[in-house]
């Protein structure tokens, strides 16, 4: 049976009735109507491996009484709090999940966190002569390189365009 009532308690009373022996006594339940929490959360963040601080998480909108869980709990500086601090070691979507107080209604958001590593992996082999020797680098996430000095710039230009490079 489906039906759209307000949030509440209701007592229903049920009678059936049959062909022979008429209609049953009657039988009383209570129905408790609870609302489901509306909730918001953070929008998607970006956060870059090696910083210090990570990203703050927050969800709104939970009733009073309510439980507040988020998951994984990996990376996270609390999993049971509207506000939580998120420093993943790598692209985590986190999910909260809000409960009313009799824990029977709840609603669930994901916030993607997207973890960019700006670690450039650089191999340098050295030769007798600075002309002679070369210098290879690959970057391990695309980034965007703001600001290198001398032959670094270039270096910095190429990494972009061709995320790989040698630079004799």
């Amino acid at each position: 049976m489906q039906f759209s009532i307000p949030y509440g308690t209701y007592v229903i009373q049920l009678q059936y009735e049959t062909n022979c022996c008429g209609i049953s006594l009657p039988s009383t339940i209570s129905l408790v109507v609870e609302e489901t929490p509306n909730i918001a959360a953070s929008s998607d963040q970006q956060f870059c491996l090696g910083t210090f601080g990570g990203v703050q998480l927050s969800v709104s909108g939970a009733p009073a009484n309510a439980s507040i869980q988020w998951t994984p709990t990996t990376g996270l500086s609390n999993f049971n709090t509207p506000t939580v601090n998120a420093l993943p070691s790598s692209t985590t979507t986190y999910t909260v999940t809000v409960a009313n107080a009799s824990g029977l209604c709840a609603s669930t958001y994901d916030v993607l966190v997207s973890v960019t590593d700006l670690n450039i992996q650089v191999n340098t082999t050295s030769a007798t002569c600075a002309v002679l020797g070369s210098v290879t680098a690959a970057l391990v996430e695309e980034v965007t390189i703001i600001a290198i000095r001398g032959l670094m710039a270039e270096l910095a230009i190429l990494l972009m365009a061709y995320k790989q490079v040698i630079i004799p």
